[in-house]
């Protein structure tokens, strides 16, 4: 059997990719605010924009594609720096800030779904589940509680964002929101934009024993 380079290589010269669809394509997607999140659609299109150019292409072009694809509305309150430190995290932690503003603004709410996906084009090559159902998850993993802000611990040092639960479980933040890319619970996520719910699910975070954190 031949070596793995040599087998990808082969693969390659027989099933040659079509560059020059696939860059038409990422460059033509564009941002559906009633389907998808700006963070979502950025997030999909960098990947498509990457898949397209193998040899890689300068942060700062890729910010710009992106922001290409935006309504002249919402590109108009994104503040980005120039140069190198126009980079993709600076441009999706602005976009988590700036797009919740623009949809008051211009009272544009994006529809509900049974689960919740960011809009992709029409090929299923490019299909990219941003958030999952509840639904998803078997029922003994869904665990609803009452929230409390005053039981969110912040990160220090290497201990991550937690939030102790009345029963003394603790929740560990394993990953950015999934409705803004911020550093928090996605069951924060609203009481920190100024709506306020009392019981939310946590099904997918890490929950462990309170005497496992050291931070209490």
């Amino acid at each position: 059997m031949p070596d793995l380079p040599s087998y990808f290589k082969a693969m390659r010269d027989n099933f040659p990719v079509d560059y020059i669809t696939l860059r038409k394509t990422a460059y033509a997607r564009q941002w559906d605010p009633k389907k998808e999140t700006a963070l979502g659609y950025s997030q999909v299109k960098i990947r498509m924009l990457r898949q397209a150019t193998p040899d890689g292409t300068p942060e700062e072009m890729l910010v710009n594609d992106v922001l290409d694809g935006l309504p002249p509305s919402l590109q108009q309150i994104i503040r980005l720096p120039r140069g190198a430190d126009r980079t993709v995290i600076a441009l999706k932690l602005e976009l988590g800030e700036q797009e919740p503003i623009w949809r008051r603004i211009h009272k544009v709410e994006k529809q509900s779904e049974g689960v919740n996906t960011v809009a992709t084009h029409a090929s299923s090559a490019y299909t990219h589940q941003l958030l999952t159902s509840p639904s998803a998850f078997p029922a003994d993993q869904r665990r609803t509680f009452r929230y409390d802000p005053s039981r969110v611990v912040e990160a220090k040092g290497d201990l991550p964002r937690q939030y102790r639960k009345e029963n003394g479980r603790v929740l560990r933040l394993n990953r950015p929101c999934g409705k803004c890319g911020q550093p928090h619970f996605d069951f924060e996520h609203d009481t920190l934009v100024g709506k306020v719910y009392s019981l939310v699910e946590t099904f997918d975070y890490e929950e462990v024993d309170e005497v496992e954190s050291s931070d209490f």
